[in-house]
């Protein structure tokens, strides 16, 4: 569930929420409220992400890298 997000992952949300999907900024209050199309949309902007800045040299997850897979694991146990 959502809700039950560490905080770390939380603030890694917002952090992509910002800037890669603005529109979902006002639904960080209700995340356990979303619909599953707005689920996959996060999920979608988490993976961008992930493949921008979250891979090393020979395509495995760096530190973020891990952090954001686990964001997209939460954001899909929602």
């Amino acid at each position: 569930m959502i809700a039950r997000m560490t905080q770390d992952l939380r603030v890694l949300l917002l952090e992509v929420v910002q800037a890669r999907c603005p529109k979902y900024i006002d639904a960080m209050h209700r995340i356990d409220q979303l619909s599953p199309e707005d689920r996959l949309a996060l999920q979608q902007a988490v993976a961008d992400e992930l493949v921008s800045t979250g891979l090393g040299k020979s395509d495995e997850p760096n530190e973020r890298g891990v952090r954001l897979e686990a964001l997209i694991d939460a954001i899909g146990r929602g």
